[in-house]
C-alpha cells in the first residue's frame, strides 16, 4: 500500500506545518491562479488562502523530496505553500532515493517530505510484510514512527500504487489485457514477458515477489531490466529491452 502522506520530523511547529500542507494539497487539486503563479500576492490561488489562515513568519523550514517527477511536484507545492504562509524555506528537494531523504529527515537536515506508507513500512521501519488496507497500514506507520519522533499528517487524497504497463503492440501480439495474461506469458515465453522496472520493485515484499506468488509464476532474473525511473517509460515504448514495465498509478 502506497498512500501519500507527509512525514514531519521534530520541528517545533509541526502541527502548523501539517495544516499548511493539508490546505496546499486541497487547493492544488481544485484551485487556480493567473499567469503570475500560485504564490503571487494577487493571484487568488492557493498561496493567498494558505497565507491567510496560517502565519509562519520567522519560522525556518527545510523541505525535502525524492528525485522523481511526482515527488518534485509535491516538494514544489510544499515549498510554495510554506513560503506563502511566511516561512523561510530551505529547498532540499530532489534527494536520490528513500534512504537518503529519510536519513535527512532523521538527522534534521530536512523537516518535512512526502512519503508513502508502504515504502516507509517495508523500508526505513524494517518490516517484511505489508499490512492490508489503507487505514490499517497508515495507522501502523504513524504509530511506529511516533517512537522515532516523526509525525505523519493525515493521508492525502491521492493513492500511488504499482501497476504493470504493456507496450500496445506487444499487448496485441500476445493478446494481453490483464496481469493474469502476463503471468501466463511469463510461464510460456519468458523472453516475451520481459519487464523494465526501477530498483525497488523486484525485491520489495509487496512488489514482484508478491505478484509472482499471487499469480503463480516466476519471471527469470535475466528477463528483468532494472533502470532509472525515466528510462522505464522510453524503454517499454520502444520495446527495448522490455515489453512490460512497472509504473505508478498516479502516472496516468
Amino acid at each position: 500500500m502506497t498512500t501519500h502522506i507527509a512525514a514531519i520530523g521534530g520541528h517545533p511547529n509541526r502541527a502548523v506545518i501539517a495544516l499548511v500542507l493539508a490546505s496546499a494539497l486541497g487547493l492544488s487539486a481544485c484551485g487556480g491562479s493567473d499567469d503570475s503563479g500560485a504564490g503571487s500576492g494577487d493571484s487568488g490561488g492557493g498561496g493567498d488562502s494558505v497565507a491567510g489562515s496560517v502565519d509562519l513568519s520567522g519560522v525556518e523550514i527545510s523541505v525535502g523530496s525524492k528525485e522523481f517527477t511526482e515527488q518534485l511536484i509535491l516538494g514544489a507545492i510544499t515549498v510554495q505553500a510554506l513560503e506563502a504562509a511566511g516561512a523561510t524555506v530551505d529547498d532540499n528537494t530532489g534527494l536520490v532515493g528513500t534512504p537518503v531523504v529519510r536519513g535527512a529527515l532523521e538527522s534534521g537536515e530536512v523537516d518535512v517530505y512526502w512519503e508513502y506508507t508502504g515504502t516507509a513500512w517495508l523500508g526505513p521501519l524494517g518490516n517484511t510484510d505489508p499490512i492490508s488496507g489503507e487505514e490499517p497500514q497508515f495507522e501502523a506507520v504513524k504509530e511506529a514512527d511516533a517512537e522515532n519522533g516523526i509525525t505523519w499528517t493525515a493521508m492525502a487524497g491521492a493513492n500511488n500504487a504499482y501497476a504493470i504497463a504493456v507496450n500496445p503492440d506487444a499487448a496485441e501480439e500476445f493478446d494481453i489485457s490483464t496481469i493474469s495474461d502476463w503471468a501466463a506469458l511469463a510461464e510460456e515465453d519468458p523472453e516475451a514477458a520481459t519487464l523494465c522496472t526501477a530498483a525497488e520493485f523486484p525485491t520489495r515484499n509487496d512488489g514482484l515477489p508478491a505478484v509472482e506468488e499471487a499469480y503463480g509464476f516466476d519471471l527469470p532474473e535475466s528477463n528483468i531490466a532494472v533502470l532509472d525511473f525515466g528510462l522505464v517509460y522510453t524503454s517499454v515504448a520502444a520495446r527495448e529491452p522490455c515489453n512490460f514495465a512497472v509504473v505508478f498509478g498516479t502516472d496516468a
